[in-house]
């Protein structure tokens, strides 16, 4: 999936009750869906529950890494943009085809070891991939996304989403936030990376040292704002073995070592508009946003300006979706971007 596991300087991946901002918080929790396939669920009629081996199983990590005991479920990671779309990466969806693919709604730690129980109504299915683009790696521009509508709303509240105006560069240096599920374990927020490279030129992706994993392939990538800005697609590889187990790869913080590459979000945007112009995303040309729905240097989703809000690797295998095969996948496949770029 997008980004290849690796950490930039100390690991920054928390928990999202550890956060302290609670506008993250709600976004990561509500927002934030984990991708998987009907292998890593057991639904019964009340509970649904995770049949996935752990992270230290999955990768035969080191035992003194982290998270080596939580399960390794997810295989990508989706944003809500409304109640019922959902933004992740292309080579997500391809890899697993809209009929295999699983929305799960509250992955996450409550509390220290405490996962949130989850329902049946907290997983959806893929009704349509709404608009969808893959570059092939050699091509000038190299986008990755998919825009997802799902098969009913979601329930509950879902949070506003603001994104970034189309068409601005990201400049060196401006700070990031990555919301997702890495190698698989329940939702975890990095909030120490940093653009390295915008690509003023070509505005397809950009470069950051987010800790950023497999699973995070498709995850939101925010500004300081809590703006959107990217769709995580590629990066590093994410373990090295050792003797006898691995150990996630490190780098420095030296942005001449950053890999890690996000589509630019307005990307997806534009593209769903130009399916699906009817949307609230979408607005016609020339109405003005509301003074209440559009934050200062962008725009909500309920924003009334398409104008204004912006105009028209890998994937991991789940080796026929069983946990020994998922094991034999995370070890053998260390490359995200090949595979991302294929099709």
């Amino acid at each position: 999936m997008a980004a290849w596991p690796i950490v930039y300087g100390d690991d920054g991946r928390i928990e999202s009750y550890e956060l302290t901002d609670a506008r993250l918080e709600r976004i990561a929790q509500s927002n934030t869906l984990a991708i998987m396939t009907d292998a890593q669920l057991s639904i019964g009629t009340r509970r649904v529950g995770i049949d996935a081996p752990n992270l230290g199983e999955v990768a035969q990590l080191c035992s003194d890494e982290r998270f080596v005991e939580q399960p390794s479920a997810a295989v990508c990671t989706g944003l809500l943009i409304d109640a019922q779309t959902v933004v992740t990466a292309d080579h997500c969806a391809r890899g697993l085809g809209c009929d295999q693919m699983r929305f799960v709604r509250g992955y996450f730690y409550e509390s220290e070891g405490v996962l949130h129980a989850l329902r049946p109504a907290d997983v959806y299915h893929c009704q349509a991939v709404v608009a969808h683009k893959l570059s092939a790696t050699a091509a000038a521009e190299r986008v990755d996304y998919a825009v997802i509508e799902l098969d009913r709303p979601i329930e509950g509240r879902v949070q506003a989403i603001t994104w970034r105006k189309d068409a601005e560069p990201l400049e060196e240096g401006e700070a990031l936030t990555l919301v997702g599920f890495p190698s698989g374990v329940p939702l975890k927020i990095e909030q120490g990376g940093v653009v390295t490279n915008g690509r003023a030129s070509t505005l397809d992706y950009f470069i950051s040292n987010l800790d950023a994993f497999h699973g995070d392939s498709g995850s939101p990538v925010f500004d300081a704002e809590l703006r959107l800005v990217g769709i995580e697609g590629r990066g590093h590889d994410d373990y090295a073995a050792s003797d006898d187990c691995s150990a996630v790869v490190r780098a420095s913080d030296d942005p001449s070592a950053a890999l890690e590459q996000a589509t630019y979000a307005f990307h997806a945007r534009d593209a769903y508009c130009d399916a699906r112009p009817q949307s609230a995303l979408c607005c016609e040309d020339g109405k003005a946003c509301s003074a209440e729905s559009e934050p200062a240097g962008g725009c909500s989703i309920s924003c009334r300006s398409r104008h204004r809000c912006g105009g028209a690797a890998y994937l991991l295998l789940l080796a026929a979706v069983a946990a020994g095969a998922r094991r034999r996948t995370l070890v053998q496949s260390r490359k995200r971007s090949d595979l991302a770029s294929q099709g």
